[in-house]
């Protein structure tokens, strides 16, 4: 598979689900939360089928995204992530495609996301952990591939909203629905993304607005490297 961007997300962000109990939860992680390999206790509705339901009239509107998409490389931007019972965190997040994304949060949390275009790397502030895994079998891999393709071998487009001045578009990995989704939000006219939805395996659902975006900005590569921060520290302001 070839790997580089998530656009966000991707999340394509990113950003993950995280609740006061997961650190006390056995097989809880933030890792486990991040894997295609998740596993879910209520059938899905299978990609293909859902794909079928996208209408050919959408085709041009999900290029147009698509285009929009594969031209953002680099990115700095604030979000607010809102989890499943209302708690809220908020952060900084930095995207260089193809396949590099840092998400920092706000302290008290020390929460820490690091895609180095190899593996993503997880802190769990909480636990005081962390744990790498292969960008090519993370939900990161949605969005920080240096060719999306909505429709393509992998990932597919289950549903597009259009409305009078946003769109709303749903993804999910073809071979693997079940792992989860990930709705992305636009203004439109011009395009502009706004926020972006992420329903895990489990169907615990959240969600990241991002704002004051700045694009095709400079960032350099040290912003990339993941430093444990139980050895040296891990936050680059």
């Amino acid at each position: 598979m070839n790997i580089s961007l998530a656009f966000l997300l991707s999340a394509f962000l990113f950003a993950l689900p995280v609740h006061a109990e997961d650190a006390a939860a056995p097989g809880n992680s933030l890792m486990q939360k991040l894997s295609k390999s998740s596993s879910v206790n209520k059938p899905a509705k299978p990609a293909d089928s859902a794909a079928a339901e996208i209408k050919t009239s959408d085709k041009d509107e999900i290029e147009r995204l698509q285009n929009y998409l594969n031209n953002i490389k680099t990115m700095r931007a604030d979000f607010t992530q809102t989890m499943a019972d209302g708690s809220n965190a908020s952060g900084k997040v930095a995207i260089s495609r193809p396949g590099k994304m840092r998400l920092e949060y706000t302290p008290p949390n020390e929460n820490l996301l690091v895609a180095d275009g190899t593996f993503v790397h997880v802190w769990d502030g909480q636990a005081k952990t962390g744990s790498s895994i292969p960008l090519g079998s993370s939900l990161a891999d949605i969005i920080l591939r240096d060719d999306l393709k909505l429709n393509g071998d992998d990932v597919t487009v289950t549903e597009l909203k259009k409305y009078p001045a946003a769109i709303q578009m749903t993804l999910a990995q073809k071979d693997n629905p079940a792992a989860g989704s990930i709705t992305l939000e636009f203004e439109d006219r011009p395009l502009k993304l706004k926020n972006w939805r992420v329903v895990d395996a489990q169907g615990i659902e959240t969600r990241v607005a991002i704002y004051n975006q700045v694009m095709d900005v400079s960032i350099p590569s040290s912003t990339f490297f993941y430093r444990d921060p139980n050895m040296h520290g891990g936050r680059i302001n």
